[in-house]
């Protein structure tokens, strides 16, 4: 089974919005306990948690039983360490190294599933260079957009 090598352990930096600092990092081994394949979270990453409405936070806190997961997701998702659907499997098989249940997990899965778009179409070049600061991978990330091209302003000539 997968596994996490460290507990999680943060700061909280601000309540509104919710952030939290990652004080120590960790690695998760994807598939199996000391698979080839892993992700290093790295300290100082800043994260809101699981992105959970108050009125389910009977299904989880947003540094609730999941909250491991939810740092490693946010790392992910934020360095676009995969494509948005293994980011989100990811998140789906922590939760289970964590122990949460199959009915809890799957609810959190499905509405990363359903909302995730939302934050994915958000990011920006330098954004995922930014979030990339906060992982390491061992394998090799996908190859970044180029930064966005801005046309200098016009010449007060043109049209003359």
């Amino acid at each position: 089974m997968s596994s996490f090598t460290d507990k999680l352990q943060t700061e909280q930096i601000s309540l509104k919005p919710r952030r939290w600092r990652l004080l120590k990092g960790f690695r998760y081994y994807i598939g199996a306990e000391g698979s080839e394949k892993w992700i290093d979270v790295l300290p100082d990453l800043i994260f809101d948690g699981g992105t959970i409405p108050r009125a389910v936070w009977f299904i989880d806190a947003p540094l609730g039983d999941g909250a491991q997961s939810y740092c490693l997701h946010d790392a992910i998702y934020g360095g676009e360490a995969g494509t948005r659907a293994f980011c989100d499997d990811l998140l789906l098989e922590s939760l289970k190294v964590l122990g949460m249940d199959w009915t809890r997990r799957n609810i959190i899965y499905n509405q990363v599933w359903m909302w995730g778009w939302i934050k994915w179409s958000q990011h920006t070049p330098e954004s995922i260079a930014n979030g990339r600061k906060f992982i390491r991978t061992s394998w090799s990330l996908p190859r970044m957009p180029p930064p966005a091209y801005e046309l200098p302003p016009p010449s007060p000539l043109m049209g003359v």
